[in-house]
């Protein structure tokens, strides 16, 4: 997976359709508004900010190169569901805006934040609603990601999420994943795109030399939903793996010598 975080409408759309790491792979352009102004509003961006427009721009391009070169890049859009952008009619622009140029909309409800007290998020009944609002839709591109769990849990020691991951932010640097790519967290930076090639960067010492450390010396325990999930179960798989290693192998029978 590649991931764009707004405004990444600076990224070239050549990297994601050369320099993905093979067939099949597919990009999650986060927008999360149907409208500039609503755009702006959710990213703290100048309320004459054209930043949405110059993102619509880019996808539509990226979409139609896509086509020309028969790429099998999928282009997932991402909605983060909110108080302020949730609407019937904002979510039905949305779909109808980027119709022709995307390949799936995934709508999702935030997870309780690591720290802060969540703001402008929506009641169960709303999200119900919307729910069943998505189903009734039906174009075969909507997809209602699992949001009954948004609490986090801590019950992993490694991050096998970034080793199917990778996220872009606006000045091209690489991160592990979207929770990460802020300041904070500059110490995760595996390279930058306008650098070196993705596909150096995607098998470069820093990246690779990341993936045996202990998350709590990552200091990132911000996960998504997605990430926990694929974090919990790996590191169950491996530690059983290391339990059948470590148990002493019986000694054969004198039936199973014959």
């Amino acid at each position: 997976m590649i991931g764009l975080l707004p405004p990444s409408a600076r990224i070239s759309t050549d990297k994601a359709l050369n320099e993905t790491p093979c067939e099949g792979s597919y990009i999650t352009i986060s927008i999360n508004a149907d409208s500039f102004d609503v755009y702006n509003k959710l990213h703290g961006l100048d309320s004459n900010s054209q930043v949405f427009e110059e993102l619509k721009r880019k996808i539509e391009n990226l979409y139609l190169q896509k086509t020309n070169k028969d790429s099998k890049l999928k282009i997932n859009l991402a909605y983060l569901l909110m108080v302020d952008n949730s609407s019937k009619e904002q979510i039905k622009n949305f779909i109808e805006t980027f119709q022709l140029y995307a390949d799936n909309f995934q709508f999702s409800i935030p997870q309780v934040p690591n720290v802060a007290q969540p703001t402008g998020y929506l009641q169960s009944r709303e999200i119900l609603k919307i729910s069943k609002m998505l189903e009734n839709l039906g174009n075969g591109k909507v997809t209602m990601l699992n949001s009954r769990n948004t609490k986090h849990c801590n019950t992993f020691n490694y991050c096998w999420a970034q080793r199917f991951n990778a996220t872009i932010d606006k000045a091209g640097n690489v991160f592990p994943c979207p929770q990460v790519a802020l300041n904070d967290y500059r110490n995760l930076i595996w390279g930058n795109i306008k650098e070196k090639h993705f596909r150096n960067i995607w098998s470069s010492p820093e990246r690779l030399s990341m993936q045996q450390m202990l998350v709590d010396d990552m200091n990132c325990r911000v996960c998504n939903r997605k990430d926990e999930k694929i974090n919990i179960k790996f590191n169950k798989m491996m530690d059983k793996q290391r339990d059948i290693l470590n148990t002493p192998r019986k000694k054969p029978t004198k039936s199973t010598q014959k």
